[in-house]
């Protein structure tokens, strides 16, 4: 979550866990810690596991999780060769020299010195966290961190005693689990966490197989308490962290061969959100431990809202990874679009009644909108919501008619029951003028952004007026919402990108009145990487965009839009086109000075900004 630093947990990052375990969590964990100096990057892992320092701070958090009623869990790291040595100045550590798939940096092949140091590290970290009363710790496995890459043959080359054979691979696990046995005194259940695929190109089958002699071998020897798998590494972490485009419970089968061949515990995490989901696992015998991540940085009252049958007021996680793993890989502390207070428990306390009941009317019903309802009915005011559409959820119910994006409309499912059930007042067909506004003791604005070119100006700044005979054109998000028409030959011109542009795409690829479509994009790598590059969706763009009828050109802008034409930079003229559209971005209407703005009609930005600002706005009123 990277709400902690290198001074140890935080007063932020215990609120987080705390309020997870308030929420019915029998076991909270905190995010992978680093064991050695060598694993530090304060950019991803900054706990300083490997000294002293964090020991107060953990012993509170401890403290803090069990008055609330539930265990503390730990996971123990060293990130191998993902380590810069530009940070620690220092090669770092891998058990071959293979060149890092991040930084293309060749790593230092870990001399058996290396090597007992850091076994003792693990030590010394688990001596830590029994000080401060860490009720179970977990190793990490899995991936391409260091003890990932020692159990995987194309990452270990070595011909020592920690290569070669399945045993010698798993030596250091082993070595490891059996230290921190005996720093801990065997008083803290160890759990171990692995990986079934994705770690390099193979075969599903030879990955399981591989990972099922592992868990056979260090369950056999007693060193382990339970095995936790996953998939994925950095070279490819598409399903490490599972978007909406994936199956639900992805693993569950894999657990179950993994679970018939063990006689410990088998857990996994990824793509399980609801509690019939859970029991499904448990009862057919796919897991005996059911593990939520994002989860429960979505709802973290998830277990106290169903113990009380409350089911559906659970907030979903829609697999979005726009702001837990997207602001993860930005490095910037995690969170969640429809949860803003994840991660901010400290900045934003939990909704309470209002002193004095008021008339508050919102007008724009998109994530903002949906959002600042909510929080405004359950202080108790009286809320009238009006959308001059059909239906709500703005752009975000575009994005959810897309077949692959379809859990946005989850989200929106449960705003609608939320307001339904605290008594909102929804108008609907109705658009409010600026200059007439609703009767209200407080009034706030979420009725989006228009569209425009304003995108153009990120690479051209130069053209303030936009693209030449651009003006005029439709948008792609007018296509969407179905105020446009296409036919024939289709143009595309982006400067926008992300995932605007490649639902308008495919969805123009889709259409029977289109014949074929073209997309000129200033994205240099992929169409959508400016989004897909943060959520692991790259993967699942890329085959969505190399479909007949589809062609991409990276890189390329147009200059001047003509008689059908577009006139690229560099001279070049192509088209005829039958229709043209343009995604190039949205801008904020002009609004009255002194206004309550949330969200787009403030500043284009995105869901999270969007949902953040209509929280905030509710309860300051």
């Amino acid at each position: 979550m990277l709400l902690s630093d290198a001074t140890g947990i935080t007063d932020r990052h215990r609120a987080y866990l705390v309020e997870r375990a308030e929420g019915g969590a029998a076991m909270v964990g905190i995010e992978s810690a680093p064991v050695h100096p060598s694993s530090k990057d304060d950019r991803q892992n900054p706990l300083p596991l490997y000294s002293d320092v964090i020991i107060p701070s953990l012993a509170g958090t401890a403290d803090a999780v069990h008055a609330a009623g539930s265990r503390l869990m730990l996971v123990m790291q060293h990130r191998g060769s993902h380590v810069s040595h530009i940070t620690n100045h220092a090669p770092a550590l891998a058990p071959s020299a293979i060149p890092d798939i991040q930084t293309g940096d060749v790593p230092l092949a870990a001399s058996s010195a290396d090597l007992a140091d850091i076994r003792a590290a693990y030590g010394a970290a688990a001596k830590r966290c029994r000080t401060a009363s860490v009720d179970v710790l977990e190793i990490m496995g899995a991936l391409d961190y260091l003890i990932g890459a020692f159990l995987h043959p194309a990452l270990n080359l070595r011909t020592d005693a920690y290569g070669g054979s399945l045993e010698n691979r798993a030596r250091l696990l082993m070595e490891i689990l059996e230290t921190v046995r005996e720093a801990t005194r065997g008083a803290i259940p160890t759990g171990v966490r692995l990986t079934v695929g994705d770690v390099v190109d193979e075969e599903d089958e030879s990955a399981l197989q591989r990972v099922i002699a592992t868990a056979r071998l260090i369950a056999g020897q007693g060193l382990v308490d339970y095995i936790n798998i996953i998939r994925g590494s950095y070279r490819n972490m598409d399903n490490a962290m599972p978007a909406m485009h994936l199956p639900r419970m992805g693993l569950a089968e894999q657990s179950t061969q993994l679970r018939e061949a063990i006689d410990v515990p088998v857990s996994f995490a990824g793509g399980i959100r609801t509690p019939r989901e859970g029991e499904y696992l448990l009862a057919n015998g796919h897991a005996d431990l059911i593990a939520m991540a994002r989860t429960w940085i979505a709802e973290p009252h998830w277990m106290a809202k169903l113990e009380a049958g409350n089911e559906d007021q659970i907030r979903p996680c829609i697999s979005c990874n726009q702001a837990c793993t997207g602001f993860l890989m930005r490095a910037m502390p995690a969170s969640c679009i429809l949860n803003p207070r994840a991660g901010r428990e400290l900045e934003f306390a939990q909704p309470v009644r209002a002193v004095t009941p008021r008339r508050v009317a919102i007008v724009g019903g998109g994530p903002a909108g949906l959002e600042a309802a909510r929080v405004a009915a359950s202080r108790g005011h009286r809320v009238r919501l009006f959308e001059r559409e059909h239906r709500l959820g703005g752009d975000m119910a575009l994005a959810a008619a897309d077949r692959q994006r379809a859990e946005m409309q989850l989200a929106i499912d449960w705003w609608l029951r939320e307001l339904n059930r605290l008594g909102v007042e929804i108008v609907l067909d109705h658009e409010v003028s600026v200059v007439e506004p609703p009767e209200a003791d407080a009034l706030i604005w979420a009725i989006g952004a228009n569209p425009s070119q304003v995108t153009v100006g990120r690479y051209r700044p130069q053209l303030v007026e936009g693209i030449a005979g651009a003006q005029g054109l439709p948008h792609g998000r007018e296509f969407l919402r179905g105020e446009r028409r296409a036919n024939g030959r289709v143009l595309v011109i982006d400067e926008e990108g992300g995932w605007p542009v490649l639902v308008l795409a495919e969805a123009l690829r889709c259409d029977p009145e289109v014949t074929n479509v073209t997309v000129i994009t200033a994205e240099r790598a992929a169409l959508g990487e400016n989004h897909t590059s943060f959520t692991f969706e790259g993967s699942v763009a890329a085959r969505r965009v190399a479909k007949p009828g589809l062609q991409i050109r990276l890189g390329t802008f147009a200059t001047l839009v003509e008689d059908g034409c577009a006139t690229l930079a560099g001279g070049e003229r192509i088209g005829p086109f039958d229709t043209i559209f343009l995604s190039t971005g949205t801008s904020a209407p002009d609004m009255p000075e002194g206004s309550q703005l949330a969200g787009d009609c403030l500043v284009p930005r995105g869901i999270w900004a969007a949902v953040s600002e209509g929280h905030a706005l509710a309860l300051s009123i």
